[in-house]
């Protein structure tokens, strides 16, 4: 399955691209290599193994939002409901700054700072594009944002 907020094309170009040719036991042995990858950057030690299974709970957490919106090709659907390109980064949605700026923000700064800067990329985008001044207040997709 494939998505994507410009076209249905779009969606046709993102699972080429993104899955060239389908099988199970290899998809699932190169997700397993990127999620130790992730999750292995910090290594937690505890006798409490609840606490570290909530450590690296949180830590999975962070990998999950925000998530790219655009298609491989850079194309978007903006909160101005038209179709944008994105130039040399990935536009992202579900940014929820007003309850992650204090931790989760500082942690991806740290270990995803590539991530991070297509993140503030995206802001700047947003505040250009929504036509409000005002940065995104957690856009679902393509949705406007409640402000």
């Amino acid at each position: 399955m494939a998505l994507s907020t410009v076209s249905v094309e779009g969606a046709k170009l993102n699972l080429k691209t993104e899955m060239s040719k389908w099988n199970f036991d290899d998809l699932a042995a190169a997700a397993l290599k990127e999620w130790e990858g992730a999750l292995g950057q910090v290594k937690a030690k505890s006798s409490d193994p609840k606490l570290l299974e909530t450590f690296y709970t949180a830590l999975y957490h962070t990998h999950l939002a925000p998530t790219v919106l655009s298609d491989v090709d850079g194309q978007f659907c903006g909160p101005d409901g038209k179709v944008h390109q994105a130039k040399g980064y990935d536009y992202y949605t579900e940014l929820s700054l007003w309850d992650t700026f204090r931790a989760e923000n500082p942690l991806l700064t740290l270990f995803q700072p590539q991530r991070v800067n297509d993140m503030v990329k995206t802001m700047l985008a947003h505040f250009s594009l929504y036509g409000r001044g005002m940065l995104p207040i957690w856009p679902e997709g393509a949705g406007r944002p409640g402000a």
